[in-house]
């Protein structure tokens, strides 16, 4: 990511062995040892068609370039003001941006306090706030 574009590499993905999928970096690899080996057993029982991954990958690389005298800063606060005047439709309202925000801005709290906050996504409130 550079100002002003985006480059994606890719080079083509292969379809996880047996062992890779029991013992590689996944959640099976938490498994009690009696389990991965019970798992182990009954895994070559089932017959799955390996991912395709033609869809999402490709070989070499892509770039995205904005227009030469795009600023996206500019671009945000106008889409923000003119909303705020009625003259744009708003993507997505202010539910939205607190609930992306808060989960991320909570920690900062709990570092600076010194204590657990539960936040809760359904009432949009820290449950345990003083």
């Amino acid at each position: 990511v550079g100002y002003g574009s985006l480059q994606l590499k890719g080079q083509r993905r292969n379809s996880p062995t047996a062992e890779q999928l029991i013992e590689g970096y996944n959640s099976v690899r938490t498994f009690a040892k009696e389990q991965r080996t019970q798992f182990a057993a009954e895994f070559g029982q089932y017959k799955r068609e390996a991912p395709s991954y033609d869809r999402y990958d490709f070989d070499g690389a892509m770039e995205y370039t904005a227009p030469k005298d795009y600023n996206s800063g500019i671009d945000h606060f106008s889409r923000f003001f003119n909303a705020m005047h009625g003259s744009n439709d708003i993507i997505q309202d202010a539910a939205f941006g607190l609930r992306a925000a808060a989960p991320a801005i909570i920690p900062n709290y709990c570092y600076r306090d010194q204590k657990v906050y539960q936040w809760d996504p359904e009432s949009m409130k820290v449950k345990n706030e003083d």
